[in-house]
């Protein structure tokens, strides 16, 4: 080692000293860069994952549910009868002799719950008498939700609540009155994906299941998605343009239509953010969704 001095040269076209400072700072500015970018996929995966896990969470409630109540129709609506089906045999009430239901309106307070009165189910005929019991309901002009637990006595029996959340299910056409509930939400999912129309990875299910699961709990829900020109339209019911805004400095279309069930608009920006025949993949996507997200902002402002 040169006699603990070690052994140094002299190199051509070499940093001065602001240069090496610069490029010392050029360098540690782009790692830090990476690392962020790298933080910043990691807690959108993790967000992701977090919404996936909470929308299959719903879908597989929701289908362990139909196991046990179903409604005919499917959707009731104000002002007409329902027959409410309901199955013991997955609830506290397995095995019971007799089943009654407590049935209310737009989200019940406990008073209305226990003013509820009782009404007896039969055996449903049309399955021999096994399995699932039936009542025949009249619903009021003013509902837009049905609210119901069963029990197998009158006075002091087992109840199934539906584990502490009781049983809702949402009303169509409310014909009469104001609204009554004060814990009706509208709620608005500003998405880049939704299934089946606009699908890549998981997150396009998860909005489509999420939103129908909170739309049967009796909210008002709306998808806004921007209108790409790589969706097939044909899977989207009573697709029409309705009106347009200026925002960001160019003109933005307000489609609207009915995708799965759920009220979705579709904002098309002339600037040609969304007419790239893609969804991702752009290299500009931070700035395509970044307007995105601004206009949906506005939208809502206009709109909702």
């Amino acid at each position: 080692n040169n006699s603990n001095r070690d052994f140094h040269t002299a190199v051509l076209n070499g940093f001065d000293g602001d240069q090496l400072v610069e490029a010392l700072y050029m360098s540690i500015r782009r790692e830090k860069e990476e690392v962020d970018k790298e933080m910043e996929e990691r807690a959108a995966r993790a967000a992701m994952k977090k919404v996936y896990t909470k929308g299959d969470a719903a879908k597989r409630r929701r289908d362990a549910l139909h196991q046990v109540l179903y409604t005919v129709p499917l959707v009731p609506m104000a002002g007409q009868q329902v027959e409410v089906h309901y199955n013991p045999e997955y609830t506290p009430l397995r095995g019971k002799s007799e089943i009654y239901m407590r049935c209310s309106w737009n989200r019940w307070t406990l008073e209305q719950h226990d003013a509820a009165p009782l009404i007896r189910l039969e055996p449903n005929r049309a399955t021999g008498g096994l399995g699932f019991y039936k009542a025949l309901v009249d619903v009021p002009l003013d509902a837009w939700g049905m609210d119901m637990v069963f029990t197998d006595n009158a006075a002091n029996g087992s109840y199934d609540n539906n584990g502490g959340l009781d049983y809702h299910v949402p009303v169509k056409g409310k014909s009469g009155g104001s609204h009554a509930g004060k814990t009706r939400l509208n709620i608005v999912h500003v998405a880049v994906e939704l299934a089946p129309i606009a699908k890549v990875g998981g997150m396009g299910d998860v909005v489509t299941a999420l939103g129908r699961a909170v739309q049967e709990e009796g909210h008002r829900v709306e998808v806004v998605l921007p209108k790409y020109d790589c969706i097939n339209y044909n899977q989207v019911e009573n697709l029409r343009q309705e009106s347009n805004f200026v925002w960001g400095g160019t003109n933005i279309r307000v489609w609207r239509g009915l995708v799965e069930g759920l009220n979705t608009a579709f904002l098309e920006p002339e600037n040609g953010h969304f007419w790239v025949g893609t969804i991702y993949g752009r290299g500009n996507d931070r700035d395509r969704f970044g307007f995105f997200c601004g206009a949906a902002l506005e939208y809502m402002k206009r709109y909702v």
